[in-house]
């Protein structure tokens, strides 16, 4: 009955066309997986040869899921669903009915085969009395060729089962033995059998890969030695298989991973002497490959080649006569035509060129020299651009552009070897031979050249490749370079005029301006080429570039250009855009910078003072009356005098006069203007700010006639606006004039009272986490008048008012608020132990060794005697708050370099009230519920910190403090987890009926929270916004082109791709938009972050299932690299630092990069995921850990620093697709270290994120009875005080626990 029910229910979730019909019989077989009769059912069906094939794909599910269950201990009461309860008879009868079900699918279906092996796999571990499994397993299906596939199938399965099931609950001595039991034991039959399965296999593929595929498994797991394969008959047979077009795919993985795991090459020397013969001719395969053109198995010889260059790289340079063959191999894979196949072999160049730069090496460099010339030659053939470039996408020309710069490094790695002359030549001889040979064709928009009979055209991309070669090597041209560099320079004269090739020519000579330096007779030409570059719109960019570096390298030599320089500037800020008419005002800045003192100020008049007038012009607007477009253009301006003032420092005698503070104050009433009537505009007036910044650093004391001015302006433009930028530029003027300059140190106190009580009276009311960037730039203000001149803020009344205000700050969880509010009370707490007007001028970083050595430089000897009773008076009043306050904060929230600054706040605190900080300590520990803090564990901190105090032994009280805290705050994340069930979550959520469309059934990060009020979020063919506490809906994005599969919002952007790679983003501060589309295929995920170099600009990622990942700069969506994958890309995680990547796609492996300042992405390491391909990554706010969500129903939690798996964690769902976890967030700042994660339909689960040892579980569906829920994303809201679930008809909010928060499950608290 059950199983004719079972069979209706498959029919109807296969074929039927009603989705409720479909998704009541999918209800409905998920609760009979979970039944006891399940079993038997599964076992009947499978046991009948005539069930369909979805049935018995489903029944060996269901055997292969209680398994599973047995193996992550599910909360289901049942005997049948828990191996731990099963006596041995039961265990017994369950190993034999699964043994017996898969003699009867041995052949087949393979799904089938699979699931029941996994399954055997699973209960072989835990079945510890199961000794002889390997045994069994052959003596069952080792005898004929039709069933050893089924047992190669189980071997396979063994050890990748064993080393990836961390979830199953066993201890680790009885985890190691009897995975020795398993693997190690059983190594040396496994690789005997293996040998016999290959030499009888005959012509039979299908076994002979499935041998290769088991031999794979075993390598990579490491449970067999690779050395035991060199007198092994499989070396040779693996080799022999890639002439087999059916086995060269798993043949050419097991050759990588056998070469890969003898890189130790002093241990693997027998191993090795094997393999290379076995390499040399393969060399004659490539060749035949590449002339058939069958880039398939050139790619994958490839693979082999660049491996064994890599592992094998210290014989290839101590032997290279021995070993160039595979040299040549790398050398011909770089040749071919693929230039998907060309960058494999990159690396490979680059780590042979840095070794023979190295000493030791440099008598092997002669030998190696005919290949990196031949290098060079195929990289400029590959620098072509298309012939019909026009038939290419906007995406394929960027692309192919980023491409070009990578093997402009190869290029360097080229001159590195054969020397600059050597690789000069060759793209020199191209280029002569090609303007001497012929005439070049132009497009139709350029008068064409017209050949002679003689004379066949020659195309554009023929001469820019050669003139990239030589623009990518300049890095490593000396100035003395007098033999090529002369006839490159003469070469530019004979182009033609195609803008392709003057773009190229351009850029070159930008390239070249230091070796230009040295020879100025071609300073003339090079300005004329540069500056006739601004006519033409596709040059101009690359003229403002060239302009630039021409100016820095040679402003000197320019000064004699000035008068032609001038009107020639002006013309320029009328039309070029913003980032080019900042290049150019840096090129004339240097210019300017170089004339003599006296003649500076004429200089200024000719090339700022019209940019002067001009925002004298725009300022004067009313600002409601502005256009958007005037509000950005005086933002500009003012850029544009801060370059001019950044760059012009002459060395002016303090006695003279400064040409440019005198310039300053002249246009100084037009500075007042803008910030009179725009200073409440936040780009005008930080552009202000930073003008305001170089003039303080530049001209300090020069500037005190306009100091006044300057504080009244900050303070009244504070007291309007309350934008941070004003607090900010308020510290400069703090540190520069707050005690250097006794006239100005009065002024100085004034202006923080004044910008103080503007604070003070803004934060009224407000929530300090609202407001981070005040309460940061705050702080850093008063900790530098606390530093510079502490005197009259200390004994003044406002002191109390700013210690209340950063007791309050100590609880924002916004790090750098944070960071600024201990700064401050570091600063304050240390001013009766330092000297006065001794102290830094500098952030100071932590002691190495507090107490020798304070944060302002020096301690004095005796306290001082006026300043000290002032400090004590104002923390006797709020020393137990703040005492209590730093406690709490390591508990819920301080990162972990928090611990420092506690417990030195604390030592500081001890040494200046002994007697009251005891007492506070004692009482703020003995708050502390029981089940955070042990008796024993009371008791020993407060006798270690009672013997300090009486010893005054300061030192030994920080040092002790600070031990037991980190300990307290150090995670222990080697357990997974295995339900230790939590809440963080109490009250029932609220719910906002709001529909998110779902266009891909496993892209579900549809549901994003901007701020704690407003969630953003896609319906059909629109982007929507919700104020939950207003309840109205906005429309962001409307009537799109197509249905958002993606979704990002953040820095004030928002992006929504499509299926078709269609892409749009908008900026959400003001109209500007952009549409367009990013590459072949769906995009699956976009990530907007900071960049990693310049952290003020935003680029965007798009993960794409073309295999890239494209990062572009944002707005100005230029692409600054794609980053190519071997797989599609699902999602890509940049780290909140900015130092690292994750990416994840349609393979189970895991690709960790590392990202540079200057924009590169290095793959740092692939780890291996779990069995499914991966949707979703994130990383915790500390940078140190990042999940990433699997199809499988594995959340895997990696360790940067330990380089390793430390967790996994799992789902409720057990059918395959239901079970899938779709999307994985840690919460992004603040005390709750989570992390959340969504399953397919109705559960989510909250995660302790600092020990993994606890979670809830939550069903979002609306009662345990009712249909399943698709779950379309979840969010936290940025203070991560709330969690935000999305459905497909409704979003849940859940008010998240703070208490709990404050159990720790490893360590003590002191």
């Amino acid at each position: 009955m059950a199983s004719a029910q079972m069979v209706k229910a498959l029919e109807a979730l296969y074929g039927s066309a009603d989705k409720a019909h479909r998704e009541q019989a999918g209800k409905w077989l998920e609760e009979f997986q979970k039944s006891p009769e399940a079993w038997t059912t599964a076992d009947l069906l499978l046991k009948q040869r005539d069930t369909q094939q979805e049935a018995k794909l489903f029944a060996a599910q269901t055997l292969r899921q209680k398994a599973s269950r047995m193996a992550t201990g599910s909360l289901i009461a049942m005997i049948i669903y828990d191996l731990q309860d099963l006596d041995e008879t039961a265990r017994t009868s369950l190993r034999d009915s699964l043994l017996a079900l898969l003699s009867q699918y041995a052949t087949g279906p393979k799904l089938v085969v699979t699931q029941l092996c996994l399954g055997i796999a699973d209960l072989a571990l835990q079945f510890t009395s199961w000794q002889n499994v390997l045994t069994d397993m052959v003596n069952l299906y080792g005898k004929t060729p039709e069933t050893a596939i089924c047992l190669l199938e189980f071997l396979t399965i063994l050890p990748e089962e064993i080393n990836a099931s961390s979830r199953i609950p066993m201890s680790d001595d009885v985890y190691q033995q009897r995975s020795s039991e398993l693997l190690t034991n059983n190594s040396d039959a496994v690789l005997k059998m293996l040998v016999m399965y290959m030499q009888t296999a005959g012509h039979s593929t299908d076994l002979q890969a499935k041998v290769f595929s088991c031999l794979l498994s075993w390598l990579r797991t490491g449970d067999l030695d690779v050395n035991d394969l060199a007198a092994n008959p499989l070396l040779p047979l693996t080799f022999q298989s890639l002439a087999v077009p059916a086995l060269f795919d798993v043949a050419v993985d097991v050759i990588c991973e056998i070469i890969y795991q003898s890189k130790e090459v002093e241990s693997y020397m027998q191993l090795i002497q094997q393999i290379y013969p076995l390499l040399q001719p393969l060399r004659d395969m490539l060749r035949q490959c590449s002339a058939d053109e069958d880039s398939d198995t050139v790619r994958g010889l490839c693979r082999i080649f660049t491996e064994a260059g890599e592992s094998y790289l210290t014989l290839v340079l101590s032997h290279a006569d021995a070993f160039i063959g595979i040299v040549d191999g790398i050398a011909d894979c770089t040749a071919y035509h693929d230039l998907d196949i060309v960058p494999m072999t990159f690396p490979f160049w680059y780590k042979l060129a840095d070794a023979l730069m190295n000493e030791r090496n440099a008598g092997a460099v002669p030998k190696f020299e005919p290949v990196f010339s031949r290098l060079v030659d195929a990289i400029i053939n590959h620098c072509h651009y298309p012939e019909d470039l026009s038939t290419w996408t906007a995406e394929e020309r960027d692309e192919f552009r980023d491409f070009r710069h990578v093997m402009g490094d190869t290029l360097k790695d080229c001159c590195d070897v054969l020397g600059p002359e050597k690789c000069l030549a060759k793209p020199c001889a191209v280029l002569t031979r090609l303007l001497r040979s012929s005439a070049v064709s132009t497009p139709a928009s350029s008068l064409p050249a017209t050949p002679t009979t003689e004379q066949a055209p020659v195309t554009w991309q023929a001469i820019e490749a050669p003139i990239f070669a030589l623009r990518a090597m300049g890095a490593r041209v000396p100035t003395d370079e007098n033999t090529l560099m002369p006839q490159i320079m003469d070469l530019l004269q004979q182009l033609p005029p195609h803008p392709k090739i003057r773009y190229a020519a351009t850029l070159l000579i930008s390239r070249y301006t230091r070796w230009t330096s040295y020879h100025p007779t071609y300073i003339p030409y090079q300005l004329q080429f540069v500056t006739a570059g601004f006519d033409d719109q596709e040059v101009a960019a690359a003229s403002a570039l060239a302009l630039k570096h021409l100016c820095e390298d040679c402003g000197k030599l320019l000064v004699g250009y000035l008068s032609e320089l001038h009107p020639f500037y002006l013309n320029l800020m009328k039309s070029l855009p913003a980032k080019d008419a900042f290049e150019v005002t840096e090129a004339v800045a240097h210019v300017i910078a170089a004339v003599p003192i006296h003649e500076i100020a004429q200089a200024l008049q000719w090339f700022v003072l019209p940019s002067a007038q001009r925002l004298h012009e725009l300022a004067s607007k009313d600002a409601n009356s502005s256009s958007e477009a005037e509000q950005k253009e005086i933002a500009d301006v003012i850029e544009r005098i801060t370059l001019f003032l950044r760059i012009i420092r002459p060395d002016v005698p303090q006695a003279e006069s400064h040409p440019c503070v005198a310039f300053l104050t002249e246009i100084w009433p037009v500075i007042e203007l803008v910030i009179a009537n725009y200073g409440d505009n936040a780009k005008i007036s930080e552009s202000a700010c930073r003008l305001f910044k170089h003039a303080l650093i530049t001209y300090e004391l020069r500037l005190r006639p306009l100091l006044p001015n300057l504080m009244e302006q900050l303070a009244s433009a504070f007291a309007r606006s309350h934008l941070s930028c004003y607090l900010w530029i308020g510290m400069y003027v703090v540190r520069e004039h707050g005690v250097r300059d006794m006239e100005t140190a009065p002024a100085c106190v004034s202006l923080f009272e004044n910008l103080s009580a503007s604070t003070f009276s803004f934060l009224n009311g407000k929530e300090f986490r609202d407001v981070p960037d005040v309460i940061e730039d705050y702080f850093r203000l008063a900790g530098a008048v606390i530093e510079e001149n502490p005197a009259p803020i200390v004994q003044s009344n406002i002191t109390s008012s700013i210690v209340q205000a950063g007791l309050a700050g100590i609880s924002i969880e916004q790090a750098n608020a944070l960071e600024s509010v201990l700064l401050f009370f570091r600063r304050i707490l240390s001013v009766p132990f330092t000297k006065p007007f001794s102290r830094a001028r500098t952030p100071v970083s932590t002691p190495s060794t507090p107490g020798e050595i304070s944060n302002s430089g020096e301690l004095r000897e005796t306290p001082d005697a006026v300043l000290k009773p002032a400090v004590q008076s104002v923390f006797r009043v709020y020393g137990y708050d703040f005492c209590r306050l730093i406690f709490e904060g390591l508990i819920d929230h301080f990162p972990h370099e928090g611990v420092t600054d506690g417990a030195y706040l604390l030592r500081l605190l001890a040494e200046l009230l002994p007697a009251e900080t005891g007492q506070w300590v004692i009482t703020v520990i003995a708050e502390f519920p029981k089940a955070d803090l042990t008796t024993k564990e009371r008791e020993t901190f407060l006798k270690a910190f009672a013997t300090a105090l009486h010893e005054h032994d300061y030192k030994k009280l920080y040092h002790r403090q600070h031990k037991s805290l980190y300990e307290y705050m150090t995670i222990s994340v080697h357990q997974p987890l295995i339900g230790n069930e939590c809440v963080f979550v109490r009250a029932p959520p609220k719910i906002y009926p709001l529909r998110i469309t779902i266009q891909h059934w496993q892209l579900r990060d549809l549901l994003l929270c901007t701020d704690d009020k407003k969630l953003i979020y896609p319906c059909d063919n629109n982007v929507y916004q919700y104020n939950v506490t207003t309840k109205r809906v906005y429309r962001l994005l409307e009537d799109l082109s197509f249905k958002p599969t993606a979704l990002a919002c953040a820095h004030g952007y928002l992006a929504a791709g499509g299926h078709r790679s269609q892409l749009i983003v908008r900026d959400l501060n003001s109209t500007w938009a952009i549409s367009t589309c990013v590459g072949g295929s769906i995009n699956n995920s976009i990530a907007i972050t900071p960049n990693p170099g310049y952290p003020e600009k935003i680029q965007m990622m798009v993960c794409n299932n073309d295999q890239t990942i494209k990062v572009y700069d944002l707005p100005i969506m230029q692409k600054q690299a794609t980053i190519a994958l071997p797989t599609a890309v699902n999602c890509a995680s940049m780290s909140p630092d900015g130092r690292h990547m994750v990416a994840v796609g349609d393979t189970n492996q895991v690709f960790l990069y590392d990202v540079s300042k200057s924009g590169s992405y290095v793959r740092r390491h692939t780890f291996t995921g779990s069995r499914e391909s991966s949707f979703s990554c994130s990383w915790n706010q500390r940078s140190e850990i990042f999940a990433v969500a699997s199809q499988d129903g594995i959340v895997n939690v990696y360790d940067i620093k330990a380089m390793r798996k430390i967790c996994e964690l799992g789902t409720r769902e057990q059918t395959y697709s239901k079970n899938a976890t779709r999307c994985v967030k840690f919460s992004s700042s603040g005390s709750l270290d989570l992390l959340a994660y969504t399953e397919h339909e109705s559960y989510i689960h909250i995660v302790d994120a600092r020990t993994f040892n606890a979670q809830q579980s939550i069903r979002v569906a609306p009662d345990e009875s009712s249909l399943d829920v698709n779950i379309s994303g979840l969010s936290f809201t940025p203070d991560s005080r709330r969690l935000f679930v999305g459905l497909e008809h409704a979003v849940h909010e859940y008010e998240l626990d703070t208490v709990v928060r404050r159990s720790f499950a490893v360590g003590s608290t002191i």
